[in-house]
């Protein structure tokens, strides 16, 4: 079993020079208040970056334990059999471990187990410790999600990419219709002229190779902006993978990962040198066509020449049907760069399909994981507690997403996105608006075609890759009974709440518990039928970590250590790190906290029942 073995603090603050040490069962924290028990929990919470189930139970745990190290450092030990780790982070946020990953460790503040019921958020949270390949599917969902966006923005960038190409075509057949008319007189003039067949064939060569000189030159200068691009992109990922390497070998120290790091900067740096050389081909390229494309006037002025002396407006018909050929050429290069868009376009599609495949998996595989852990729960949590997972019906992420696109339109988001959001799945939204699909989206959403198209214009103005990527979230329903019936856990007071979530946490098997008072806002009853007995349960699987004031938990939890905690007003200490029965945790149990010689009184009539019974 792996757990928390000691903890040490490192500075002239408060609690600076403690070095504790805890067993691999109960731990209780004891102490007046001020003693420091809850900067203790705090700091295991900090060095183990063990998060927290609200972001306001976090955001003052972090303030409280950088403020309780006060520019130093705090160490925890962990030990899993005959290996130990140690975890060292400072007050700046800096750490360094000797193991690859740090500990899981789930720490409770004061009033956080009260908050999670009413949290949607905080009750997924609590289902998802007992996974223990939560963070890996979580990291599965996010990077599927993240990549369905990326390619949704690429989309978006290939959709105007082939609206501009389309709006520029629009005018190539009255060009090729010029071209004709153009080439038309020009046949009659040089019939009536007197050039020579090779001089006529001198022209027609020129019009044709310069038509698709054009042609390449467009080419190339589309290719040498998408590579100059490309490498701006390219210098911008360098810049930020060589802070990245920086960062990791400043924080952790001896990592496997600093080299990883740095062959990636490697790699971009020799990418960044091969777009640097194509970029120079490229120029090379457009210079020579360029030469040419000179030359070939040079060569046609001079035919023009001859050839207007020998009939009037020869020249400048022939000049006409050059420059129509230099337009019709680039519309023939954009012709030809609309099929590679409409390629690219289609590619990228069926990537995004694949990425969103793989999102919806990873969902329906956490989905399954969560309600395994909610038939577990409620195979040893009831009749008194239900635990229910439903899948995907939270759309708070989905209809943010939604208001966040179609913000500054001029339009109700407010009312539109909760009605999109009940009405079309992401994937579908997404779709429709790349195609707008006015009538699609009018006929799901009930709405007007008209305001549809508002919708549809509004979205592709305001960004999609957020709405198609948002998580459509599962929703757990935690549930007491309560007489005949259950009763949501928002709908509970603040200690019934805690009875429901209090035997949850302590189902929990594997890794540490480490809770800051959790018998607040409970009675003795429940205390020691239902807390004391969850306690008890963990005992040889997970270690657990209290503070309390109430001598109930320690004496009938029967805790492996007690650690009583005093402060003089200026700092807190230690003051003894024992068995349940060592003279300095019964005298402190007895004196300081509530209760203390009843529960002992109890413990002893306890096992007077236990020997006495036949």
């Amino acid at each position: 079993m792996r757990f928390i073995e000691r903890i040490q603090v490192e500075n002239e603050g408060f609690l600076g020079g403690l070095d504790v040490s805890l067993a691999p069962g109960l731990n209780v924290l004891i102490g007046s208040r001020g003693a420091g028990k809850t900067s203790v929990i705090e700091l295991i919470r900090y060095a183990l970056d063990a998060g927290s189930f609200t972001t306001e139970a976090g955001r003052k745990g972090e303030q409280q334990a950088v403020a309780t190290l006060d520019g130093g450092a705090v160490t925890v030990t962990v030990r899993d059999g005959d290996h130990h780790w140690s975890v060292t982070r400072t007050s700046e946020g800096a750490t360094t471990t000797t193991l690859g990953s740090l500990p899981s460790c789930t720490v409770l503040a004061q009033n956080e187990i009260e908050t999670i019921g009413v949290s949607p958020a905080g009750r997924l949270s609590l289902i998802d410790r007992f996974i223990p390949t939560s963070r890996a599917q979580d990291a599965g969902v996010r990077a599927a999600a993240e990549l369905t966006a990326a390619l949704t923005d690429e989309i978006g960038i290939a959709l105007i990419e082939l609206g501009k190409a389309d709006e520029a075509l629009t005018g190539a057949e009255e060009v090729e219709l010029q071209l004709l008319e153009a080439k038309s007189e020009q046949r009659a003039l040089l019939a009536k002229s007197t050039a020579t067949d090779s001089e006529r064939l001198q022209l027609e060569n020129a019009q044709t190779e310069l038509n698709e000189l054009v042609q390449r030159e467009n080419q190339l200068q589309y290719a040498h902006t998408g590579l100059t691009e490309l490498g701006q992109d390219n210098a911008r990922v360098q810049s930020r993978a060589a802070d990245l390497r920086s960062s990791i070998a400043s924080v952790i120290v001896g990592s496997s990962s600093i080299a990883h790091a740095e062959r990636a900067e490697t790699f971009l740096a020799e990418a960044s040198k091969n777009i640097e050389f194509a970029i120079e081909a490229l120029d090379s390229e457009i210079s020579a066509a360029s030469m040419r494309r000179a030359e070939l006037d040079d060569e046609s002025r001079a035919v023009r020449q001859r050839l207007d002396t020998t009939q009037d407006g020869l020249s400048q018909a022939t000049r006409r049907v050059q420059q129509i050929e230099e337009r019709k050429g680039q519309l023939d290069a954009l012709r030809a760069r609309r099929v590679g868009f409409i390629k690219r376009l289609d590619a990228l599609k069926e990537r995004r399909a694949e990425a969103y495949e793989n999102l919806i998996g990873g969902r329906a595989e956490r989905l399954l994981a969560r309600q395994k852990v909610a038939q577990r729960l409620n195979d040893s949590l009831s009749p008194q507690i239900r635990v229910t997972v439903t899948s995907g019906v939270r759309l708070d992420a989905y209809t943010s997403a939604i208001v966040a696109s179609l913000r500054g339109s001029g339009l109700h988001h407010k009312n539109l996105a909760p009605l999109l959001a009940e009405a079309v799945a992401p994937f579908e939204l997404v779709d429709w608006v790349e195609r707008s699909a006015t009538s699609e989206l009018a006929e799901a959403a009930g709405i007007a075609v008209d305001r549809a198209a508002a919708v549809i214009s509004a979205m592709r103005q305001g960004g999609i890759a957020s709405v198609v990527s948002s998580d459509v979230d599962d929703h757990v329903q935690l549930e007491l009974l309560d007489g005949p019936e259950y009763k949501p856990v928002e709908h509970l007071s603040i200690g019934q709440r805690c009875t429901v979530i209090l035997p949850i946490l302590l189902a929990l098997d594997g890794e540490a518990l480490v809770v800051d008072q959790p018998e607040d806002h409970l009675d003795n009853a429940f205390i020691t039928s239902t807390l004391i007995a969850a306690i008890r349960r963990r005992e040889g699987h997970a270690q657990t970590i209290l503070s309390s004031h109430n001598a109930n938990i320690p004496v009938l939890g029967e805790a492996a250590r007690v650690i009583v905690m005093d402060s003089d007003g200026e700092s807190g200490r230690a003051v003894s790190a024992d068995e349940l029965d060592a003279p300095l945790s019964v005298h402190a149990i007895s004196e300081i906290m509530e209760g203390g010689a009843d529960a002992f009184a109890a413990r002893a009539h306890f096992y007077r029942e236990d020997r006495e019974r036949p």
